[in-house]
């Protein structure tokens, strides 16, 4: 059984902590809703940074595919519902459903050292 890398696990929790307190602080001085989206976009690609670090190049291509994957269901979503894609629709959910996809992934890459070594 191989072992999870707390080293890692702690550096990654600090970065964490680090990003939290930054994203309060800005937006606690800059007022806008604007910001909400840049907050989703930006803490997608940190976790997915992370996960993928944790998961390896090999095992990342798999949320990767999964992410585009979500991205193209999203706009036929919105083709159907509405008849017309319109970017301003369609960026929220997909950073919304993005952050959650990413989260999702970080937590599994703990387990990376579980999978099989290709």
């Amino acid at each position: 059984m191989v072992m999870v890398n707390v080293k890692t696990i702690l550096t990654e929790l600090l970065l964490i902590a680090i990003y939290v307190v930054l994203s309060h602080l800005i937006k606690r001085f800059v007022r806008t809703n604007k910001l909400q989206v840049v907050g989703w976009g930006f803490t997608t690609f940190l976790f997915f940074g992370m996960g993928f670090y944790n998961l390896g190049w090999y095992w990342s291509a798999y949320p990767l595919a999964v992410w585009m994957i979500w991205a193209i269901i999203l706009v036929f979503i919105q083709l159907t519902h509405n008849h017309e894609f319109i970017y301003k629709r369609y960026w929220p959910p997909f950073w919304q459903y993005s952050m959650i996809m990413s989260v999702v992934v970080f937590v599994a890459s703990f387990f990376a050292g579980l999978l099989p070594v290709i």
